[in-house]
């Protein structure tokens, strides 16, 4: 009893500190050591770009999201596919009316069915984006969400430079709020975008075990895209998640730190309730997908991803209540151990630490930071980790059990291999 009680201690104890300061630090030193690099960025262009944007019911934002990519400094050609899809209102007007000032753009509509001939239910936006990029004139890809806006004039640059130079086959952004300053809701979202992408992504990147390179802005080489069978058109399957995935088995898949966009984020807990529910559930069941890379030595570099990667996923779709749980077993065994003696004081005392390591893990990374959103919201901190984060969490676990209930009652996933979507082949 008293080696479990000391084993259980120490594993609250690494978990901490590896979590909150090993993390971090690693961040911001290498960080620190990347910023040299910023100067003396260089573009050797290829033929082109194709940028791909499906959307559907987008009239208020597709117009602004083309302009931020007309905007763009580029040294080559740039094309604008856009493929609208099944909408009810004037998105596809809008896109007409640029296409007639702009050259570069080229205007698709489509309606998309809601089935596939074997009964599964169809993704729209995989299938528009695998339609756009089988209409693409260039072999260098970027897809773009129809609500999402690039920030500077060269994130475009960014994204693109590691595919043209042969280091990357597939490269993620940073996502920022574009409403942050809405309401409260939105605000408490810039703190938790910040700890995924500036110190979640980072942490992966280091180790080169990418999860998830966010479907809001991916570069890729339209050869590899093919290669691994394009987006799963799936409904249930998280496609930017699942290209990621695929992408790890031929090469090397990049997080761009620098290259910032921004999105429209839900500004209230119905619109958050319904997108993280889904996005967590279709996660979970794209790993299930993706299930015979877990514990795989030949999944990514030196078997990182199999190691790693997939096993971090499953860890943070229950991370504060993981975190929860660690705190009550520290609460415990200290009492226990005699270290404490009254096991409520314990408890908060290790809870209050726990939100000051939230806030450690923000401030050490903000100096290395490329969006510093945070900064102004930093006094949510202790709402964030408190309420916020818990109850975030609370809606993932319903969506993570979900995801399995229907994996295995309602074979929603029919084939746990690799293959082509059939919308892959249909464009091409």
């Amino acid at each position: 009893m008293k080696m479990l009680e000391q084993f259980l201690l120490y594993f609250s104890l690494g978990f901490f500190i590896v979590w909150y300061f090993v993390r971090p630090i690693l961040v911001l030193i290498l960080g620190l050591l990347d910023k040299k690099k910023e100067d003396h960025l260089s573009f050797d262009h290829g033929e082109g770009v194709s940028v791909v944007i499906p959307c559907h019911n987008e009239e208020e934002t597709i117009e602004e999201t083309i302009r931020s990519v007309l905007n763009q400094v580029m040294s080559c050609a740039v094309q604008i596919i856009v493929v609208e899809n099944n909408s009810t209102d004037r998105t596809f007007d809008v896109v007409q009316k640029l296409a007639e000032k702009f050259y570069q753009i080229k205007p698709y509509s489509l309606t998309i069915s809601r089935f596939k001939y074997d009964g599964t239910r169809v993704n729209p936006i995989s299938y528009a984006l695998n339609f756009g990029i089988g209409k693409a004139t260039f072999p260098i890809i970027l897809r773009l969400d129809a609500d999402t806006q690039l920030g500077e004039p060269n994130v475009l640059k960014k994204m693109v430079l590691p595919i043209i130079q042969k280091q990357a086959v597939l490269c993620g952004c940073n996502v920022g709020s574009e409403n942050d300053k809405e309401n409260i809701l939105t605000r408490l979202q810039t703190i938790e975008y910040f700890l995924a992408m500036e110190v979640d992504r980072k942490a992966q990147q280091l180790l080169q075990t990418l999860v998830c390179a966010s479907g809001a802005m991916q570069a890729f080489c339209k050869e590899a895209f093919l290669a691994v069978g394009g987006y799963e058109d799936n409904i249930h399957v998280s496609e930017d998640m699942d290209l990621t995935l695929k992408m790890h088995r031929i090469g090397c898949v990049q997080f761009i730190n620098d290259a910032v966009v921004y999105t429209d984020t839900p500004n209230n807990a119905k619109q958050l309730f319904k997108q993280r529910t889904w996005w967590t559930y279709i996660g979970m069941v794209c790993a299930y997908q993706h299930k015979k890379g877990l514990f795989n030595r030949e999944y990514g570099k030196f078997g990182l991803m199999g190691f790693i990667g997939l096993p971090l996923k499953i860890y943070l779709s229950f991370q504060s209540f993981v975190s929860l749980i660690i705190r009550v077993i520290a609460s415990v065994v200290s009492v226990l151990s005699g270290i404490t003696v009254n096991l409520t004081e314990t408890f908060i005392t290790i809870t209050l630490i726990h939100v000051l390591l939230d806030a450690f893990a923000i401030l050490i990374c903000i100096p290395v930071a490329k969006n510093k959103q945070v900064i102004s919201n930093l006094w949510l901190i202790p709402i964030f980790s408190l309420i916020y984060g818990p109850l975030l969490n609370l809606v993932k676990v319903y969506a993570v059990f979900s995801g399995i209930y229907k994996v295995n009652k309602e074979r929603i996933v029919k084939s746990k291999q690799i293959e082509k979507t059939s919308s892959v082949q249909r464009a091409l």
